[in-house]
């Protein structure tokens, strides 16, 4: 019987957090015959799931740290695997693990494959030295994963091109969020004679807040009855924030951050999901958002193509006059819009779900 580790220590947000939340509850409900060792964000959080064959570890927390990835990976690693008697690992991490273990690498760090200057300008010093550092060292030891896992065919292409990387596979990540009637309700109290956009994204630099501030004062100067609805934590984008009541907007709706449980009563509620992202390995709102049938507004990008094909409305996420365009025709053509939704739909439903996923 194997001995697994699973390094899931940066699956603490959006996406990444959706990903871990559902692995760990398969892998909590499987009859295991190997052993596994996880590592999350949060060892109080998730040390529930351990029983029989499943550890939740921990470790110290400098080693969760983003500045001290190198410690982590160079110093604390190897411990680990040689405390565990670990056969194989399963990585989640921004970064390929150093080690001659077999290895199983989830790619999910998009700043990896894109060296567009959008993607790189306006980042603090600290942040870029970091990134590329872990660049550097995803390109000297990708030839260490035996498997490299990615989400969509353009990621998987990047891959291979950027890092020579010819053992990757493609399997996409399903709706993360409970889809039946037995849900929560989170009530938005909406006015009728406005329309809801939906911006479920935590605050980092890819996000695009930056221009969608800009967006938010144009709606206003334009007098567009136009709501976007968002879930920033409070802590995190305080600054943002500000920006927001300091300009007097009151066309923006921030809930903080949401229980996955809320978030199907709140596709229900808003009109269209609006992605103004400028970077993204998979992008799961596109896929929730097909799933409750709600039109598709996304940045005018290949990761946005990959996923949405003609199902979504592009602009340019640059161009807040574009998005504005877009907001305001999408639904022009009700039968377009129709067409789009129903695709969207039956995307879903060829997307393989989580038990099949974690098989």
């Amino acid at each position: 019987m194997a001995r697994i580790l699973i390094n899931a220590l940066n699956l603490s947000i959006g996406g990444g957090k959706n990903i871990l939340d559902n692995y760990i509850t398969e892998l909590s409900n499987a009859d295991l015959t190997d052993t596994y060792y996880i590592l999350t964000p949060n060892f109080k959080v998730y040390s529930s799931y351990s029983k029989d064959k499943l550890n939740v570890i921990d470790i110290e927390s400098i080693f969760k740290s983003n500045v001290f990835f190198i410690g982590l990976y160079f110093f604390k690693f190897p411990k680990l695997l040689k405390k565990y008697k670990i056969d194989l690992v399963f990585n989640f991490g921004d970064i390929v693990i150093p080690t001659s273990f077999s290895q199983i690498y989830f790619f999910d760090w998009p700043y990896a494959v894109y060296s567009e200057e959008y993607v790189w300008r306006k980042m603090s010093v600290k942040d870029y030295v970091i990134r590329k550092t872990k660049i550097f060292l995803i390109n000297r030891y990708a030839n260490k994963a035996v498997l490299t896992i990615a989400q969509t065919q353009n990621i998987a292409t990047r891959l291979i091109k950027k890092f020579k990387n010819q053992n990757v596979t493609i399997i996409p990540t399903p709706v993360g969020i409970d889809l039946s009637s037995n849900k929560e309700f989170y009530s938005l109290d909406l006015d009728k004679n406005k329309k809801y956009f939906f911006y479920p994204a935590s605050y980092s630099t890819h996000k695009n807040f930056e221009v969608v501030l800009d967006l938010l004062k144009l709606i206003k100067e334009e007098k567009m009855p136009f709501v976007l609805v968002l879930t920033l934590d409070f802590d995190v984008a305080s600054e943002f924030l500000e920006k927001i009541k300091s300009a007097n907007l009151n066309n923006v709706i921030n809930l903080g951050k949401v229980d996955l449980k809320l978030m199907p009563s709140l596709y229900e509620q808003v009109d269209a999901l609006f992605f103004p992202s400028l970077l993204e390995t998979y992008g799961l709102p596109y896929i929730e958002a097909m799933a409750f049938e709600k039109p598709i507004l996304a940045s005018n990008l290949d990761f946005a193509h990959a996923i949405c094909d003609d199902m979504a409305f592009y602009f340019d996420p640059f161009d807040t006059k574009s998005m504005l365009n877009v907001m305001t025709h999408y639904d022009d053509d009700k039968k377009d819009l129709e067409t789009r939704i129903s695709k969207g739909k039956l995307k879903v439903s060829t997307i393989p779900n989580w038990k099949e996923v974690f098989n």
